[in-house]
């Protein structure tokens, strides 16, 4: 059982990156972390009595590390668990907050794929431009090319 369950990133498993991505949620790369973060999903659900919640986060998290997989994107993010985390989360909100029909499982599916096509064409559009990261709203505004003068005038 351990095999799944690999700390090196070298020697990952599709089911270690999945459980890596749950436990991304809670800032952890580490598989056992995902697991327990699973089995509290599926207790809450359960208890709840809308076991689809875990479900949909056992969907989304798998659909998004396959389709990281699929786009062969930076298998270091993979291994680390940044495909699945958004997964994870889409499938949770989505079962929360709408019934549990077919639409709604094909809904699922495709935003979680889109989870991590958005670093697909990032990365695409880092290779072809200056705009390589997420972190330009927490730059300060100097770095923004904003000159003082109109932060001056903003902040007065």
């Amino acid at each position: 059982m351990s095999k799944f369950f690999k700390t090196s990133d070298s020697d990952a498993t599709f089911v270690g990156n999945m459980l890596r991505g749950v436990g991304q949620v809670m800032f952890q790369k580490n598989g056992w972390t995902g697991l327990f973060f699973l089995c509290g999903i599926a207790w809450g659900a359960y208890d709840a009595g809308c076991i689809e919640v875990a479900w949909g986060a056992l969907v989304g998290t798998f659909v998004s590390t396959i389709t990281g997989y699929l786009l062969g994107l930076d298998r270091e993010d993979g291994n680390s668990g940044l495909w699945g985390f958004n997964g994870v989360l889409v499938g949770c909100a989505i079962m929360t907050f709408l019934d549990s029909t077919p639409l709604t499982w094909v809904a699922l599916i495709l935003c979680s794929t889109l989870c991590v096509g958005q670093q697909f064409f990032k990365t695409i559009a880092g290779m072809y431009s200056s705009f390589s990261d997420d972190s330009v709203p927490f730059r300060q505004p100097s770095e923004r090319n904003i000159s003082r003068s109109c932060v001056g005038s903003i902040v007065s």
